[in-house]
């Protein structure tokens, strides 16, 4: 597994960052640890086909892409680790509360 966010492409408007990186990795144009943000994402699709609408400039969409030979279990887990890690350092950062 590489390093997070050592590559990452700043997209303005995406129509889903979880596709939009699916399209690199079948181009073969994505690292491992790449990750795709966006303030504008118009299609945003969750865990069993929930979606939901950003707040353009104020909401920010990311996708890590990550080489992974773990079990499925260890996916959730290691996933659920980036959110709470992704939210401290913004939390820090901005000064300012964030949620999941």
């Amino acid at each position: 597994m590489g390093f997070f966010g050592k590559s990452y492409e700043l997209i303005p408007l995406v129509g889903s960052t979880n596709n939009y990186a699916a399209e690199c990795v079948l181009k073969q144009s994505m690292a491992d640890g790449a990750a795709i943000l966006s303030f504008n994402q118009q299609i945003g699709r969750g865990q069993r086909d929930k979606t939901w609408i950003m707040t353009p400039s104020r909401d920010l969409a990311v996708t890590y892409y990550v080489k992974s030979e773990l079990a499925f279990e260890g996916v959730f887990v290691y996933n659920k680790a980036i959110c709470l890690g992704v939210c401290d350092f913004l939390t820090e950062t901005l000064d300012d509360s964030v949620a999941i």
